[in-house]
């Protein structure tokens, strides 16, 4: 197997570090996988990235913070996270742009062009307006007039059909539905399939809706209609609207059945339960209903309270409330407080003053970081180590005799021979 090539330096001084960094990084991983790095001791690793970083980036190393100065107590980790805070924070954004913009095609093709405008946009945070300045690049800086005058062709051929499509069909339709429905004065009737026009988007995104409702004003005259457009209802004003040339929906409204006497002999119970007004019923929904949140108050309040202080009575030692192997609640201001999860304490974080005040939790098959005020140790005792103790040996105990000797020996008896 051909030997393979090592990443090259770091350019530590250029102008647009973050996407240096990216891409030499990259090239790290791609090095330290296809040729086993991986897999050798931590020592040949931490020599071998600090090689490739290059003199001057080892000069920065030096000054950055985290970074031991003896070089065996370093790790591949803690040099790629220094690193990379100091390299991600210097991307400049205004360079990349203006790079973007001086690109020509000069005597490259036009694919090779193209490939290198994209790989360009990627550094410049366009966003969804990436291919359409692209596009304009291509445009502007193609050297083949054919093409420019193609593209600037079919701009044209677009903004005239967009144009006509507005100034006649949207004019047309309201025309023709103004004239067949002259009994509507202001254009539109309840049930018409309309076009909502909207000035902040393309017009290939404008939406359908059915008309719902008219508003009147005082003077009778319609000027705004609600929509219904989806799952999502809209109130827009009529001059916004362009009907279809579809038929008005009917009244989705289903017709009760006649009165008969069979029907006023035999009351449904649904209707029974649904009009009879029974003050005495609701008033026990209500009571109901208080009922639950005073006892969720309470709960609250009280007993999650309650364990708190009574765990910090029987476990003094403990400065922040919880041990090791503490069962607690974990309590979620986003969640209902049936939903709280239940959690095992793993491993306490202490600060430098030495104070705990978050823990890691393990609850079910994922583990969690909270704080130590989102806790309410439960009235359970604290589980214990699992770790099971190797028994103890015996010095008295016979040698062991692998199988191949028995049958070695076996083989040697005179019931053999």
């Amino acid at each position: 197997m051909e030997r393979i090539k090592l990443p090259s330096e770091l350019d530590i001084d250029s102008l647009n570090l973050a996407d240096k960094w990216k891409e030499w990084k990259e090239a790290w991983e791609l090095y330290r996988i296809s040729s086993n790095l991986h897999e050798k001791d931590d020592a040949t690793q931490i020599a071998t990235i600090q090689s490739i970083l290059g003199t001057k980036s080892r000069r920065v190393l030096k000054t950055l913070p985290n970074i031991p100065e003896d070089i065996t107590q370093r790790t591949v980790g803690g040099i790629l996270t220094a690193v990379e805070t100091y390299c991600v924070p210097r991307k400049n954004t205004t360079y990349e742009r203006y790079v973007f913009r001086t690109t020509t095609q000069e005597d490259r093709s036009f694919d090779i062009f193209v490939t290198d405008l994209r790989r360009r946009a990627e550094y410049c945070d366009f966003g969804a307006i990436k291919d359409s300045l692209i596009r304009d690049q291509i445009v502007t800086y193609e050297e083949n007039p054919q093409l420019r005058q193609r593209a600037k062709y079919l701009r044209k051929c677009k903004d005239a059909v967009w144009n006509r499509w507005t100034k006649e069909y949207l004019r047309g339709l309201r025309e023709r539905h103004t004239v067949k429905h002259k009994d509507s004065p202001c254009g539109v009737k309840k049930g018409d399939m309309c076009i909502i026009k909207d000035d902040n988007k393309d017009r290939n995104k404008w939406k359908l809706g059915i008309v719902e409702e008219l508003f009147a004003g005082h003077d009778g005259v319609v000027r705004a209609v609600k929509l219904r457009g989806g799952k999502s209802y809209l109130e827009r004003a009529v001059q916004q609207l362009h009907p279809l040339e579809l038929s008005c929906y009917k009244s989705r409204e289903v017709p009760k059945p006649p009165l008969n006497p069979e029907a006023l002999a035999f009351k449904p119970k649904g209707d029974a339960a649904t009009y009879e007004e029974n003050p005495q019923l609701r008033q026990r929904a209500k009571y109901l209903r208080k009922c639950k949140d005073a006892v969720w108050n309470r709960w609250t309040k009280e007993y999650l309270r309650g364990l708190r202080e009574r765990h910090t009575v029987k476990h003094k030692d403990s400065t922040c409330g919880v041990k090791k192997g503490d069962m607690c609640i974990i309590k979620d201001d986003n969640k209902d407080r049936n939903k709280w999860k239940l959690g095992i304490v793993e491993e306490l974080f202490a600060g430098h003053d030495g104070v705990v005040r978050a823990v890691k939790l393990r609850g079910g098959k994922s583990y969690l970081e909270r704080a130590v005020q989102q806790l309410h140790p439960l009235e359970l005792s604290c589980y214990k180590s699992r770790e099971v103790p190797k028994p103890p040996l015996n010095p008295e105990a016979l040698a062991f005799k692998p199988k191949g000797d028995a049958a070695v020996a076996a083989r040697q008896s005179p019931k053999h021979c």
